[in-house]
């Protein structure tokens, strides 16, 4: 990733979390995909978090998100699978 990537990301984290009451958190900073947006589309899109970016009409950008975009997807799959949660 190269270090301007890094710099944007962190100040645009930074903006969006100072400027809300309250606080929203962010999957991908670069796409500007909000984790609610993310796990709700994870539950509706099979395939990678790659998949789910693609769903949303984006692409990873710097790849900073990946890893975290991927922990994600897998979570909202195993809550799925629960018996005790209601269909969303």
């Amino acid at each position: 990733m190269p270090p301007e990537a890094s710099c944007y990301c962190n100040q645009f984290a930074l903006a969006c979390f100072s400027n809300h009451r309250r606080h929203v958190l962010y999957t991908c900073v670069c796409n500007a995909i909000r984790e609610c947006e993310f796990r709700r589309q994870a539950r509706l899109c099979p395939g990678d978090a790659e998949a789910v970016y693609a769903s949303l009409g984006k692409a990873p950008q710097c790849g900073t998100c990946l890893d975290d975009a991927q922990d994600v997807l897998e979570e909202e799959r195993l809550l799925a699978r629960r018996p005790d949660r209601e269909a969303a």
